[in-house]
């Protein structure tokens, strides 16, 4: 799949030159970066695809070439294929605590039940793995119409913080909140604090870039194989790649 980049990314040039050309907005990118995507992509596939599953891009497993280990700690049982059509809510309001003594039936408090189906991807794998594939395949393009920020520590200037308030990873920094919070809620930590230092947030956040190129690798060799700016218009609003 690594060989395939190259020629599948210059074949969705080719077909999308008249849209990068009239719209760089559409890929937020300049034409000089677009141009250079699938030599960037190719480039890093291997290390990100050996970072993200812990195996190289034959399928084999080991240490990367020069020794380095992928040594992430937190691993954790993945769904495999996130997206919005494989998950179905039900909110109901409950009685209140003080509702129930004074033996009315006044509700209070909202509960979203959560179902999920579609599990033949199930395994184990990093934390963050799935919310990169959730928001990459059912996230409304508003939430993501802005640039990520690269991997190293570059800091908001506004908030002093990497990352925070920028589309996709606001959304990454709100998740990492509320799972430090259910971490403590379920008794697998003590504090906040200990979950923090069990899955960085900066960890978490370095996963779901590795995991949202790795992503992209796929999407450019198989699911857009065959996609032209006339089938993404019909596809607008719809929950797929």
């Amino acid at each position: 799949i690594l060989d395939e980049i190259l020629p599948k990314w210059d074949r969705i040039l080719d077909v999308f030159q008249t849209v990068f050309a009239e719209d760089e907005s559409y890929l937020c990118m300049e034409q000089d970066e677009i141009q250079s995507v699938g030599k960037r992509l190719h480039n890093m596939a291997a290390k990100i695809c050996w970072r993200t599953h812990g195996q190289h891009a034959d399928g084999t497993k080991g240490d990367e070439e020069g020794g380095e280990t992928n040594n992430d700690e937190c691993y954790t049982m993945l769904h495999g294929d996130p997206k919005a059509a494989n998950f179905f809510y039900n909110r109901k309001r409950k009685r209140t605590t003080q509702a129930a003594v004074a033996g009315n039936n006044e509700t209070g408090v909202s509960e979203v039940g959560v179902g999920m189906i579609d599990f033949q991807w199930t395994g184990v794998g990093k934390p963050s793995t799935d919310i990169a594939y959730f928001l990459a395949a059912s996230a409304s393009g508003r939430v993501l119409d802005n640039d990520m920020e690269p991997l190293d520590d570059t800091r908001n200037r506004e908030t002093g913080e990497s990352g925070y308030g920028v589309g996709e990873l606001q959304c990454l920094r709100h998740y990492h909140t509320c799972l430090m919070q259910a971490l403590v809620e379920n008794n697998v930590v003590p504090t906040i604090q200990d979950g923090e230092i069990q899955l960085p947030y900066t960890t978490f956040q370095r996963q779901f870039q590795e995991s949202m190129a790795d992503l992209f690798r796929t999407v450019v060799t198989d699911k857009w194989s065959t996609v032209t700016p006339e089938l993404l218009e019909g596809r607008e609003g719809a929950m797929a790649y």
